[in-house]
């Protein structure tokens, strides 16, 4: 649903606010639908829910009433440790499931059965799902397992028309999906923070960098050269390192004994 088209039954519903739940139940259904020009049992049926739902939530007012509508239309999904197409698959079957009830849902349930088997070539139905791999008839199979779990549903003693908002699967489905999205969203909120923390330590470094040109007498350039041969290292390696292990001493700067080598320098 797009945000135009939540604003549109908000207004709708409030428009028809005045003819009580019946007519926001109608004004919704023809917002989204139109007026059917013939005689549509699964539209009518569809109209069914919303004047269900109208009355339901009519004591919160005309918005809430637009609001329950949306969230029985917008709440199918699937089961997010399933593949993607499967969850493709579960939606698709929720949404075409809405307002129906358990006839129609059994019905639907055996013609999804036929499909399975039009597409596995007619297989026995005591096939293990785990042979067909990516073959033929998953797809198929996948909707007639999600049509198989609404029809208990609804025979369960559950609403008689079925909603995807007020499948308890779905709900928890719901929650799981907005978990995932919470995780994906912190990984990624902590990554940006470390990106950020990095530059800002590199950019204070380069700060704090000093660049020297020195000017050594010849004597010490001597020593400094045949210290950086022996060493495999450069004259500028040997100047930095004596620095790196140079101290403060109440009698002046002072530099420990240590073996100069490329892990003293800077990364």
């Amino acid at each position: 649903m797009t945000v135009n088209r939540d604003r549109s039954l908000e207004l709708a519903a409030q428009k028809a606010a005045p003819e009580g739940p019946e007519g926001v139940a109608r004004a919704l259904f023809q917002t989204l639908w139109g007026l059917p020009k013939f005689a549509d049992e699964h539209r009518l049926r569809r109209l069914e829910v919303f004047r269900v739902i109208a009355l339901r939530t009519w004591p919160e007012g005309p918005e809430a009433v637009a609001a329950a509508a949306l969230h029985a239309l917008s709440g199918a999904t699937g089961d997010p440790a399933a593949p993607w197409a499967q969850q493709t698959a579960q939606r698709a079957v929720q949404l075409a499931a809405f307002g129906l009830g358990p006839d129609e849902i059994r019905a639907r349930a055996a013609e999804a059965w036929q499909y399975v088997l039009e597409a596995e070539g007619g297989f026995c139905e005591e096939e293990d799902d785990e042979e067909l791999g990516g073959g033929p008839g998953l797809s198929e199979r996948w909707r007639h397992t999600e049509w198989q779990r609404l029809l208990e549903l609804v025979t369960a003693g559950g609403a008689p028309l079925y909603e995807p908002g007020l499948d308890p699967q779905v709900t928890a489905w719901t929650e799981q999906h907005q978990e995932r999205r919470q995780q994906v969203h912190a990984a990624g909120e902590a990554a940006r923070a470390e990106r950020a923390a990095r530059a800002k330590t590199a950019r204070q470094e380069r700060v704090d960098e000093l660049q020297l040109e020195l000017a050594l007498d010849a004597a010490t350039g001597r020593r400094v050269r045949a210290w950086a041969q022996h060493y495999g290292l450069t004259p500028a390696d040997i100047v930095h390192q004596l620095v790196q292990h140079a101290t403060d001493r109440p009698g002046g700067l002072a530099v420990d004994e240590f073996t100069p080598g490329p892990h003293f320098l800077p990364r």
